[in-house]
């Protein structure tokens, strides 16, 4: 019998990220779409959300025409509640392109434009687009484009608001650049002076992030992945324990404490899924192994031998396939199922 339970905006996300690890998604586009037409979602706002969920799904499964339909729903509904638009506008366009309506799909992206000067979230869903139609070389130049309008803008503030906070100029000059200067890399064009604005602002980030308390990693090179496997090795509690006892500096890898680490691994592990890697495995490090095989080389920075460490031992080893089932025990040794324990843990903010 189907639950009449109403679904949270978080349970949403989660039915996204897991729809991205599944081998076949199509149960729970099924499930997706009972939620949304039996109005069993707990706020009727997150309807066009779910939507665009179901249309990406149906996309994922090469159902363009219902991906379509799907996308065209969430588009009428943001237009009768006055909400942004620009992001199911954006997936409509990629759908078009995809079934051959290149002409439509382009001429929609053009027109969502201009956004890329004002919204950085834009930013975001715009050039993910273009790559996804094939168009890298004319993201970047867009990217480029808009890059010189938001700095020329820049010129006149130093950077913040009246309150102080971080302008929207300057919010939007930090996605253009980062996604700018990861595009060019992938390009494998050389390095321009928009690239050296990119890094300088990359610094200045580290900087005023620099505040002696350790932060969750970034997951560099997520953009370009092109393998359909990565095994990500993690640290069993006992071997936490001993490694981050012996070397406390660890804690900036590996997370201040067991739980982080637990999070901070099952975030990476979804953020890889959701860049398209299918096979995704865990192997478990040894504090005693990784300790040895730093302490027989010389670096200038032993981190980096931990990463060196993690990279070997997934050469050499299959690991335990992630994710595992929801009523399994859960991959960190907890004994708890996963549903209850780091799948959980991963959703916490």
């Amino acid at each position: 019998m189907p639950s009449t339970n109403l679904v949270s905006e978080d349970e949403l996300d989660a039915l996204g990220a897991e729809a991205l690890r599944a081998d076949d998604p199509g149960p729970i586009l099924t499930e997706l779409l009972d939620i949304i037409e039996r109005g069993r979602l707990a706020d009727p706002a997150s309807e066009g959300y779910a939507l665009e969920l179901a249309a990406e799904i149906s996309q994922w499964q090469g159902d363009l025409d219902t991906a379509l339909e799907l996308v065209e729903r969430a588009l009428s509904g943001a237009r009768a509640s006055g909400e942004q638009q620009g992001y199911p506008r954006a997936l409509r366009a990629e759908i078009l392109v995809q079934l051959g309506r290149e002409d439509e799909g382009m001429s929609e992206l053009d027109a969502l434009r201009p956004l890329l000067v004002t919204d950085p979230s834009a930013v975001d869903y715009l050039s993910d687009t273009l790559e996804a139609c094939d168009r890298a070389e004319l993201a970047e130049q867009w990217l480029t484009e808009a890059m010189w309008v938001v700095l020329a803008r820049c010129q006149d503030g130093d950077g913040t608001d009246e309150a102080g906070e971080e302008s929207a100029d300057a919010a939007v000059l930090a996605a253009l650049a980062r996604h700018r200067h990861a595009l060019r890399r992938e390009l494998d064009l050389e390095p321009d002076e928009l690239d050296e604005v990119a890094e300088e602002l990359a610094d200045d980030a580290d900087d005023a992030d620099d505040s002696g308390e350790v932060e969750e990693p970034e997951l560099y090179g997520l953009d370009s992945l092109d393998s359909d496997e990565f095994t990500l090795v993690y640290w069993p509690r006992a071997e936490f324990d001993r490694l981050t006892e012996e070397w406390p500096e660890l804690a900036t890898v590996t997370g201040p404490s067991w739980d982080d680490h637990r999070m901070w691994t099952e975030r990476a592990l979804t953020a890889y899924a959701e860049q398209g890697v299918r096979h995704l495995h865990l192997v478990a490090g040894s504090a005693a192994d990784v300790l040895a095989f730093v302490a027989e080389r010389d670096a200038a920075d032993d981190l980096e031998l931990v990463d060196e460490y993690g990279e070997l031992l997934a050469e050499q080893e299959g690991g335990t396939r992630w994710p595992p089932e929801r009523d399994d025990d859960c991959w960190c040794g907890s004994a708890s199922r996963y549903e209850d324990c780091c799948l959980l843990r991963s959703r916490v903010e």
